[in-house]
């Protein structure tokens, strides 16, 4: 009789137990940037022939060359372009999500203009004299180590004059090879040049010099080929057939000239995975004010530099 009251309070059959879904967080270790490791380059070469330098006190240091991305780090860059996506990750749990704060470069290009502009295409076109290759409608490159010598100072009077790292040909080793003498630093960029109308020059190389053919507006002829003091000088050519009076500048009309800076960027990265699902947002921080990355083909290190043979890469490093 005691027990009637709780009846009424809870009639029969109003009473269910079922399973109720428990989450437990704990912390466990996540993949992650190993920015010390040397792992991401290939073997690289010592540039004074390994004999370093010591003081007597102090490891012993020696200059060395960068030579490119490991072997593992471009197959793994090549799938992640193919597939055009981050490659699987293995999580920790099935159900499992983490954040990743670094910082890391991101690529800012802009048009080159003025003076540069027109120092990169004269040397551009004047490499055609030196080089046995076709007309670049494309080309890519990154600033030499060290700066170059004019071209046109070359060929002319066989002096020399400081030119500038970023021109993409060197035409001349006029001043000693010694590493010492190399850059160790300057903004990490790249280059990249389009130039649409100089692939319908047709370069020829005869016994007595080089030539190039082109459908000029009084028609098709083929002219000696000149070496540039400017891109807009104006250059009189005796052509097979009669004289042809020009620009340079024609040829580069419809060009276009990118330098692509890398800045110092902060990357946030969320990754996610539920039940097995994998998901990842990227979100980056880049102001007017971030630093320009600054590298080199070289750097001092020390003497022998540690194995580089284990490599540990993930597919998470790239994106």
């Amino acid at each position: 009789m005691a027990c009637i009251p709780i009846a009424t309070i809870f009639p029969p059959a109003t009473l269910s137990v079922a399973d109720a879904p428990v989450t437990i967080t704990s912390m466990l270790k996540v993949p992650q940037f190993d920015f010390t490791t040397l792992d991401f380059v290939t073997r690289m070469a010592n540039t004074d022939g390994g004999g370093g330098m010591t003081d007597g006190q102090t490891p012993e240091m020696s200059l060395w060359a960068w030579s490119g991305p490991s072997q593992p780090l471009q197959n793994l860059a090549l799938a992640v372009m193919g597939l055009g996506q981050i490659l699987p990750i293995t999580a920790p749990a099935p159900n499992a999500s983490w954040t990743l704060d670094f910082w890391g470069p991101t690529l800012q290009c802009n048009d080159v203009v003025a003076t540069e502009r027109d120092q990169i295409w004269t040397n551009i076109w004047n490499s055609y004299s030196s080089n046995d290759t076709d007309a670049y409608a494309f080309l890519s490159w990154a600033p030499w180590p060290r700066i170059l010598i004019d071209a046109w100072d070359r060929i002319s009077n066989h002096t020399l004059k400081n030119g500038t790292r970023d021109l993409p040909f060197q035409f001349d080793h006029g001043f000693s090879s010694s590493p010492w003498q190399l850059s160790t630093g300057g903004p990490a960029s790249l280059f990249v040049a389009v130039s649409p109308e100089t692939q319908k020059l047709q370069l020829q190389t005869s016994t007595t010099n080089k030539r190039f053919g082109y459908d000029w507006p009084e028609g098709s002829r083929y002219c000696p080929l000149p070496m540039l003091r400017t891109l807009t000088e104006t250059i009189t050519l005796d052509c097979d057939v009669g004289h042809i009076t020009f620009m340079p500048t024609i040829f580069y009309k419809n060009s276009t000239l990118l330098r692509c800076d890398l800045l110092n960027t902060s990357y946030s990265i969320a990754f996610t995975h539920q039940n097995g699902a994998q998901s990842i947002r990227a979100s980056t921080n880049t102001t007017g004010i971030s630093p320009i990355v600054n590298a080199s083909d070289y750097f001092m290190g020390p003497n022998p530099y540690p194995n580089m043979a284990n490599l540990h890469l993930h597919p998470a490093y790239l994106t």
